[in-house]
C-alpha cells in the first residue's frame, strides 16, 4: 500500500496489508521484519570534524590571497604587515570556524523529539520496549506526555488530543478520531485526524496504534532529512567568493606582467621580483576581513538593543539584502494567545449574558495570580477578571465534568433559589442537546441551519466559536451526563488569536523598505485570510494558495506559483522547504521566520533564518538571529541595520579597490619607461598600511537614507565599472602628478617617490570623504571616528616626510613649494572625483 492508502483505507485492508492484527505480532515475526524494514530511528547526522570545519573556512579565495600577501610581506622583511594581516586570517577564520561548528548542533538536535521507550503488543501482552525496535504492523498504547514513537494508525483513542506543532507550527492541540475520514490524495499532516505521527506529543488521553511506518518512511523523518540536505551558499558567501576570485586573478595578471616587464627593462631580476611583489601586497584589500566582521559586530550590538541576538554574524549582512520575508502567522502576525472576541445571542446579536454563562462553566483557576486551565477557559476568565463587571457570583454545586467524547462541559450553580445547569463546548455538541431558543421559541431544523451558517461565518472570519446553553434543573444530591438534555440554546462565544497591534506598522516599514511579505502556514485557508485583513495585509484571494497545489510541481512552474502568491495555507515542511529553496534559486535573497521542529529545514535554508527566544531548541540552532520579543517590527529594523552594514563594505571596496588598482597600475606602467623603481617595496607596504588605518574605521560611518531605500547585492560588475571610472581618474592623475614632479620639478628619485607617496596617500584618504556619500560631501556628515583617524593618518603622513621618522623609508625632505604643488593636484583629485560621482553613482545603480 502507498502511504496515504495506509492512512485513508478501511482499517481492516491496513491490517491486512501490514499482515498485523490488534493483539500484536510475535518476537519471531518482529525479528524478520527489523531485517526487511531497518531500525525505527533517524540515520545520524553526518559528523564534520573540527579540522574538515577549519579547512572551508581557510579555502576561502580572499583568505588564501591574504595569506600570500603575508608570507611575501615576510620575505620582504614588513614583519609588521605580517602580524596585520595573520591577525585579521586568525580572527576571521576563528569567528566563522565557530559559527560553522555550532551549526552542526541543530541536525542531532532534532533528535531529541523522538522517544526511546514505548509500551508495545507482543504475543497479545503489552510490554515495554525501546523505540528503535519497532516494525510497521506492531501495536502501540500511547498516554498523557508520550512522544510518539512511529507514524501510527489509530486503532482506538479516548478524549486523544495530539500537540502537532513540531510537524505544522499549530499550537492549539489537535483531536483524534480512529474513525475520522482522510483524503484519499494531496494530503497533509492536519489532514489526518485518524493518525498520530512521529514526534508529536501526547496532551490528553489515551490510544493504542497500529505503526504504519516507521524510520525514514515517517512524516517526521522527511523533515529531519531536509535539515541534512545539503544548502547552496547564501548571498553574502557567494559575493565574497566571486569578489575573491576576481581579485585573485588580477593580482596575479599584474604580478606577473609588472615581474617580466621590469626583469626585461633591466631593472634586476631581484628587484624586480621584490617590486612585483610588493604591489600584489598593495593591491589586495587586506583590511576587508576585519572590517567586515567589525562593522557586522556593531551591527550585532545595534540589534541587541532591539532585542536581538545574532547568532552568525554574517547574517546581518544576509538580512540588509533580504528582498523577501517569509514567516508563519502564530506569534509573528498575532499574539500566540486565545482571548475572547465577543458573545453572540442565538440570531447572531452581542449578549454578554452568553459570556457570563461562560465564565460560569468554567475549570480554569487562579493560581499566584495567574489564569491556567485549557486555552477557552482561561481566555474567558482572565476576559472577566480584567474587565470591570468581575466574575459573576453563583454557587457552584457540581461539575460534570468536560470528555472528548461528548466535548462539552457542565455545572450546576445555585443563587438566589434557583438551579441553573449551564453547559459550554463545541458548537455540534451543545447544538444536539438543544431543543429549544430564549422565550420558548422551538429549536427546529431552519433554526438549526442559520446557527450552523453563524458559525461557518464565524470560522470564515478566522474566529473560533464555543456555544452555551441552560435550563432550569430540580434540586437533587447528584448530576450527571443524562441532565445534559432538553437545553435552551443561549448563544457563541467567539475566540480569536488577535493580531499584533504593531504588525500593520511593520509590514508599511518592510513596504518601505521594499521587501515582499509571504505567509506560509499550516493552518485554514479562511482563518489564514481572515488574519491578513486584520492587519492590513491586503492579499486578494487569487494570491492565495494551498499545499497540496503546490505537489509535482516542477522547478519552472514551482518558482511561478511561489512568485505569484502571497499566502500559502495548510502547508507542510516539506512544502515550506520547497518554497524557500524555490525563491532562493530564483534569485530572491530571503528571510525566514520561525518557531518549531517543523520551521528548522526552512530556517537552515533560508539566506536568514530568524526564531525567537521562546521557540524550540532545534529551531534555535537552525537560526541565525534568535528575537528575545516576536514581532515584524524588529525585523524591519534589522534589515536597516544590514543595509548599513553593506554599504560600508561597499564604501571601503569601492574606496580601496579603485585607489589601489589606479596607484598600482600607475606603478606599474610607470616603472616601464622611468630608469628607476618608482615606489621602493617598503614604500608601497608602507602606504597600503598608513590608508588602511582610516578605512578600518569606516564601518562606523553614516550612511546617507537613499542608500538604504531597497536591497542590495554583491555587483561584480558594479564594483568593477566603478573601480574602471575612478581606477582610471586615479592613475590620470597619477600621470599628472608624475609630469610635474619629473618635467616641471625636475625631482630626484629620491624626491619623486617622497612626492608620489605623499600624492598617492593623501588623495586616497581624504576622497574617501568624497566617494562614501551620493550628496555633496558637505552635506553628509561622517562619523567622528573615522574623521578624527583620517585626519590622524594625515599627520602621521607629514610626519614620515619632514622629519626624521621617514628616513628608514628613504624619504627626503620636501621643499614647501614642492609641497604645495602636491596638494593642488590633491585638491584637484578631490574635486574631480566630487564632480564625477554625481553623474556615475546614478547609472552605475548605487543610488536609485
Amino acid at each position: 500500500m502507498r502511504a496515504i492508502d495506509l492512512y485513508s483505507s478501511d482499517l481492516k485492508d491496513v491490517l491486512t496489508s501490514l499482515g498485523a492484527q490488534p493483539s500484536g505480532l510475535s518476537d519471531t515475526e518482529v525479528e524478520a521484519r527489523r531485517a526487511r524494514y531497518g531500525i525505527n530511528q533517524l540515520p545520524d547526522p553526518e559528523v564534520r570534524t573540527w579540522p574538515r570545519i577549519l579547512f572551508a573556512q581557510v579555502k576561502n579565495p580572499l583568505i588564501l590571497i591574504l595569506v600570500a600577501a603575508s608570507i611575501i610581506s615576510f620575505f620582504l622583511g614588513e614583519r609588521l604587515e605580517v602580524y596585520v594581516i595573520l591577525a585579521i586570517v586568525i580572527v576571521n577564520t576563528g569567528l566563522g570556524f565557530y559559527q560553522e561548528y555550532r551549526s552542526e548542533q541543530a541536525v542531532r538536535e532534532i533528535r531529541r523529539y523522538v522517544t526511546h521507550h514505548v509500551r508495545v503488543m507482543r504475543d497479545a501482552t503489552l510490554v515495554p520496549a525501546d523505540a528503535r525496535e519497532l516494525v510497521p504492523g506492531d501495536v502501540v498504547a500511547l498516554g498523557i506526555g508520550d512522544i510518539v514513537p512511529a507514524d501510527l494508525r489509530l486503532l482506538e483513542a479516548e478524549g486523544l488530543t495530539v500537540d502537532e506543532s513540531t510537524l505544522t507550527g499549530e499550537s492549539m492541540p489537535v483531536e483524534k478520531d480512529p474513525l475520522a475520514a482522510v483524503p484519499s490524495e494531496h494530503y497533509g499532516v492536519s489532514d489526518l485526524s485518524n493518525c498520530a505521527l512521529m514526534g508529536t506529543t501526547v496532551e490528553s488521553g489515551n490510544a493504542v496504534g497500529l505503526v504504519v511506518t516507521t524510520g525514514l518512511e515517517t512524516e517526521f523523518a522527511r523533515t529531519a532529512q531536509l535539515l541534512s540536505a545539503k544548502i547552496p551558499p547564501t548571498e553574502f558567501e557567494r559575493g565574497i567568493r566571486s569578489f575573491g576570485r576576481l581579485l585573485l586573478v588580477i593580482i596575479i595578471i599584474m604580478t606577473v606582467f609588472v615581474f617580466v616587464a621590469n626583469a626585461l627593462l633591466h631593472h634586476g631580476v631581484i628587484l624586480s621580483l621584490l617590486f612585483a611583489l610588493a604591489l600584489a601586497v598593495g593591491i589586495t584589500p587586506e583590511a576587508m576581513p576585519i572590517i567586515i566582521t567589525i562593522s557586522l559586530s556593531r551591527g550585532a550590538l545595534k540589534m541587541a538593543r532591539e532585542d536581538v541576538v545574532v547568532k552568525r554574524l554574517a547574517a546581518i549582512e544576509n538580512l540588509g539584502n533580504v528582498d523577501v520575508l517569509c514567516s508563519d502567522k502564530t506569534g509573528t502576525l498575532t499574539q500566540n494567545e486565545v482571548s475572547v472576541k465577543e458573545s453572540l445571542d442565538a440570531d447572531g446579536e452581542p449578549d454578554d449574558s452568553v459570556l457570563e454563562l461562560g465564565c460560569i462553566c468554567n475549570s480554569a483557576l487562579v493560581n499566584r495570580g495567574k489564569v491556567e486551565g485549557n486555552n477557552v477557559d482561561a481566555a474567558i476568565l482572565r476576559h472577566f477578571l480584567e474587565s470591570e463587571t468581575g466574575v459573576p457570583s453563583w454557587n457552584k454545586l457540581e461539575t460534570v465534568e468536560f470528555d472528548f467524547k461528548r466535548r462539552r462541559m457542565s455545572v450546576v450553580v445555585e443563587r438566589d433559589g434557583r438551579r441553573l445547569l449551564v453547559c459550554k463546548g463545541a458548537p455540534e455538541s451543545i447544538l444536539g442537546v438543544c431543543t429549544a431558543l430564549p422565550e420558548g421559541k422551538s429549536l427546529d431544523e431552519g433554526e438549526r441551519e442559520r446557527i450552523h451558517a453563524l458559525i461557518h461565518a464565524m470560522a470564515n472570519l478566522g474566529l473560533r466559536s464555543v456555544a452555551v446553553a441552560q435550563r432550569d434543573v430540580e434540586e437533587k444530591d447528584d448530576y450527571d451526563v443524562n441532565d445534559e438534555r432538553d437545553l435552551v440554546f443561549r448563544g457563541l462565544i467567539t475566540l480569536e488569536d488577535p493580531p499584533k497591534s504593531d504588525t500593520d506598522e511593520a509590514l508599511a516599514l518592510l513596504r518601505g523598505l521594499e521587501v515582499d511579505f509571504k505567509l506560509l502556514t499550516g493552518d485554514d485557508p479562511a482563518v489564514a485570510m481572515s488574519v491578513c485583513r486584520s492587519v492590513g495585509f491586503e492579499v486578494p484571494p487569487e494570491r492565495l494558495i494551498c499545499g497540496h497545489e503546490l505537489e509535482g510541481a516542477d522547478p519552472r512552474r514551482m518558482a511561478e506559483l511561489v512568485e505569484g502568491h502571497d499566502v500559502f495555507a495548510r502547508v507542510n515542511p516539506e512544502q515550506k522547504f520547497s518554497i524557500i529553496t524555490s525563491l532562493r534559486e530564483s534569485g530572491r535573497v530571503v528571510g525566514y521566520l520561525g518557531d518549531g521542529v517543523n520551521d528548522a529545514p526552512s530556517l537552515r535554508a533560508a539566506d536568514v533564518g530568524i526564531s525567537v527566544d521562546t521557540a524550540l531548541d532545534v529551531a534555535k540552532g537552525a537560526a541565525d538571529i534568535i528575537l528575545l520579543e516576536p514581532g515584524l517590527e524588529v525585523i524591519a529594523t534589522g534589515i536597516r541595520a544590514g543595509r548599513e552594514v553593506f554599504m560600508n563594505i561597499t564604501k571601503y571596496l569601492l574606496n580601496t579597490m579603485s585607489a589601489n588598482y589606479g596607484n598600482m597600475v600607475t606603478v606599474a606602467l610607470a616603472s616601464l619607461f622611468l630608469k628607476f623603481i618608482p615606489l621602493l617595496p617598503a614604500q608601497i607596504l608602507l602606504n597600503n598600511f598608513l590608508t588602511d588605518i582610516p578605512m578600518v574605521t569606516i564601518s562606523t560611518d553614516n550612511v546617507d537614507e537613499a542608500m538604504l531605500r531597497r536591497p542590495r547585492r554583491w555587483d561584480l560588475k558594479l564594483l568593477t565599472r566603478f573601480m574602471i571610472i575612478f581606477g582610471v581618474m586615479s592613475t590620470i592623475f597619477d600621470f599628472i602628478t608624475i609630469a610635474i614632479l619629473i618635467y616641471v620639478l625636475r625631482a630626484s628619485p629620491e624626491l619623486f617617490r617622497t612626492g608620489w607617496f605623499l600624492e598617492s596617500a593623501f588623495s586616497e584618504i581624504l576622497v574617501t570623504f568624497a566617494i562614501r556619500t551620493a550628496m555633496p560631501f558637505w552635506r553628509s556628515r561622517p562619523s567622528s571616528i573615522l574623521f578624527w583617524t583620517s585626519m590622524g593618518a594625515l599627520v602621521v603622513g607629514l610626519l614620515l616626510v619632514f622629519t626624521p621618522l621617514g628616513r628608514p623609508f628613504q624619504f627626503v625632505a620636501m621643499p614647501f613649494w614642492f609641497f604645495l604643488a602636491v596638494l593642488g593636484i590633491i585638491a584637484a583629485y578631490f574635486t574631480m572625483a566630487e564632480l564625477t560621482k554625481r553623474v556615475v553613482y546614478p547609472r552605475i545603480g548605487l543610488i536609485d
